[in-house]
């Protein structure tokens, strides 16, 4: 095993061998484990911590011979870079403002289109938000595709970001929605061998690829370091900062404006489109009575809410069932489907979702919390309605087996783990081969100790993208394209610092607040959101569950296809064409429908979860000083998650323990006395130092105590 392929639980205490263990535990448990902790994901570190082995097979493997130590954690070699490191950054003078610009022909479907295509810098400023320590700013690396003999006016632009976070956009312009790909069957040459797209969407918009700080040549400008923009917050803020600065360098005023977010794309765009939404036009050079500040999202696979995700939090993952039934279907291990129309079978697939978060709740939610609890489980076991249950996750899944009375954890994986995510859902549905089913297609396998492509494509796409904007663009750098930095994601701050998260901490990793906001902002905003039948990195049901849970649901469509994650026109196995024909098609008729025309395709009865979000209804006016309790007792409930339970202090070590990514963040900072532990008190007086809400520093702040404040809950 190689440790950038331990970001799951692959091991399993009744599965593996003593030598298995080993090689598990060094390639992997160091890498991961790590990892997990700092990426907030508290369910799957925790499984990894409490299941990769007993005690004396970790002393073992620990003392035993052979045992190696490995790389530090969970960063590989070819993801690391001192340029788009944490303290990396441009001086002032490492990179100009000045693009570089060349025009090229495209023909499609027999029209000649002649564009403009244009790569470099635009400086943009962080962060939007009083109560932030410093506004950093960053060179923003971007490529743009425009056809300028078009009327600005009525051309559409569409402003294009990967996920991650951590990814770069060349991946989403080469092969992908840009005007060129390339033809793998042409003889190897010097130079690419580049032919026309015919899947680019150059004949609807104008196309403009993002690196965010940190990928592709986009870093901090000094003395701000790359990692003051590694958080949701910052990472949208200096992003609207750049498009701002893109429409005004560009004269796009009145252009209608789209985002096109994959992956980790479904935070970062709506998050993105609120900010600009909020703003308004306040920031335009000029034309600032125009209506076209925000047209329309496309998001392509999004993750939409970590907390809803049961790969990141404690939560069911029945949203992941109707996924692991395409996937089985697809191989044959289930006959459920039995030749039926896909959306006819989910149809009978999703209403056994709402059956599974009941159970999950009332029946199985303890077995995977950190502090395991089989006893409701073993209960339910039990019951008269178990073998039913436990025979249908069989019969959709094809994993485990007709229930029989006797069974239990070892010979049925269902009873082992009723709370199955996709990582053990691959493991366990080719057990036995020596093989694991692609997190990013679950229709493909690859070798037990493969690394899944969805996360390295660094190896072999960098080179590629670099070539490319040499041959096609004449962009030239003495740095390396950064496709996918692997340090950016173990560093990332998932908690958003806006005053209103502090006393709602409505987004832990959500954008459906931000999605309601701005579609309360602006009523016909066109959504589109696209997801793949096989993807098991982002099941396509969580997110029909977390929109579901929208007062606007009904304005946000999902459609689906059979595809996998990052839905793009060379999807699917390689001895399968992917007709794109149909996703092509619907992203024309997104950008031909007027707006408010969008409507969703399905909807709950009942039972959708819904993530922690503020609603404007039923807003509750406070006083300055019912917001500071507010702000306290949040502060508090940090603070006791992130606290070591045996000496009641934080450590920089506990706070990595807990997943709290603020603390680990700011550790340094508020520890101030470099005693290595901090107390409530000084993590309170960091807060307050910072916070323009909880503590009022003047007797001109104080007059602010006799006014409302509008907290959105």
């Amino acid at each position: 095993m190689r440790p950038d392929d331990c970001n799951h639980r692959q091991f399993f205490r009744y599965s593996i061998s003593t030598d298995l263990y080993c090689e598990a535990f060094s390639s992997c448990f160091f890498a991961c484990a790590g990892f997990c902790w700092r990426f907030s994901l508290h369910r799957v570190a925790d499984r990894i911590r409490r299941r990769i082995m007993p005690p004396a097979r970790l002393k073992l493997c620990l003392n035993g011979p052979g045992h190696r130590r490995r790389a530090p954690i969970g960063i590989p070699s070819f993801w690391s870079d001192p340029d788009y490191g944490p303290e990396g950054n441009f001086g002032p003078r490492d990179f100009t403002e000045t693009p570089t610009s060349n025009v090229h022909t495209i023909y499609l479907n027999g029209n000649a289109i002649q564009f403009a295509v244009t790569a470099g810098h635009l400086k943009a400023e962080g962060s939007r938000y009083p109560s932030a320590s410093s506004h950093g700013k960053a060179a923003i690396f971007y490529t743009a595709y425009t056809r300028d003999e078009l009327p600005k006016g009525t051309r559409p632009v569409t402003f294009i970001f990967n996920g991650g976070p951590g990814g770069a956009s060349a991946v989403l312009d080469l092969n992908f929605l840009g005007p060129k790909r390339i033809d793998w069957n042409a003889p190897q040459s010097a130079t690419l061998p580049l032919v026309d797209n015919p899947n680019t969407l150059l004949e609807k918009t104008d196309l403009v690829f993002v690196d965010p700080v940190g990928t592709g040549y986009s870093k901090a400008v000094y003395p701000s370091r790359n990692d003051e923009f590694w958080s949701v917050d910052e990472d949208a803020s200096v992003l609207t900062d750049f498009i701002i600065r893109y429409i005004n360098a560009n004269h796009r005023q009145e252009s209608p404006k789209y985002m096109y977010g994959v992956s980790y794309g479904g935070i970062r765009a709506p998050v993105i489109g609120r900010m600009l939404l909020e703003s308004g036009t306040a920031k335009y050079a000029d034309k600032k009575n125009s209506k076209n500040v925000l047209t329309g999202l496309i998001l392509n696979s999004p993750m939409l809410d970590y907390e809803a995700d049961c790969l990141s939090s404690y939560v069911s993952c029945g949203g992941s069932v109707p996924t692991y039934a395409m996937v089985a279907d697809y191989h044959k291990k289930s006959t459920e489907r039995s030749g039926r129309p896909i959306e006819t079978f989910l149809a009978d697939v999703r209403p056994f979702v709402l059956k599974y978060n009941d159970n999950y709740k009332s029946s199985f939610s303890g077995v995977d919390q950190r502090a395991p609890d089989r006893s409701k489980w073993e209960a339910f076991l039990k019951q008269p309605e178990a073998p039913p249950f436990l025979n249908r996750l069989y019969q959709l899944t094809g994993i485990g087996k007709i229930y029989e009375p006797g069974d239990n954890a070892s010979n049925n994986p269902w009873i082992a783990e009723p709370n199955m995510d996709s990582f053990e859902f691959g493991w366990f549905f080719e057990a036995g081969k020596d093989r694991k089913l692609l997190l990013a297609d679950g229709r493909e396998t690859i070798a037990f100790d493969d690394t899944d492509f969805a996360i390295d494509r660094e190896s072999y796409f960098s080179p590629l993208a670099q070539r490319y904007q040499e041959q096609f663009i004449g962009y030239y750098s003495n740095l390396r394209y950064m496709r996918s930095n692997g340090e950016i994601i173990g560093k990332w701050d998932f908690w958003s610092h806006h005053p209103d998260d502090l006393v709602n901490p409505g987004r832990f990793v959500s954008s459906v607040p931000d999605l309601s906001e701005s579609i309360s902002l602006k009523p016909d905003l066109k959504i589109l959101v696209q997801h793949g039948y096989y993807d098991l990195n982002t099941p396509f049901h969580q997110s029909e569950l977390v929109l579901a849970a929208l007062p606007e649901a009904m304005k946000v469509p999902v459609k689906l296809y059979e595809a996998g994650h990052g839905i793009g026109p060379e999807d699917g196995p390689k001895d399968k064409l992917f007709l794109y024909t149909r996703v092509r098609n619907d992203l024309n008729a997104f950008y031909d429908q007027p707006a408010g025309m969008l409507t969703a395709m399905w909807s709950p009865s009942r039972g959708a979860e819904p993530p922690s979000k503020r609603s404007k209804q039923g807003a509750v006016p406070l006083t300055r000083e019912s917001v500071s309790a507010a702000v306290d007792a949040r502060i508090r409930a940090l603070f006791d998650r992130a606290a070591d339970p045996a000496i009641q202090l934080v450590t920089l070590s506990s706070a990595e323990k807990s997943g709290v990514g603020y603390f680990i963040g700011q550790f340094a900072d508020m520890d101030r006395d470099s005693d290595g532990a901090l107390s409530f008190k000084e993590v309170k007086g960091f807060f307050d130092a910072q916070s323009p809400i909880a503590k009022p520093e003047s007797k001109a702040q104080q007059g602010i105590e006799k006014q409302e404040i509008q907290i959105i809950e």
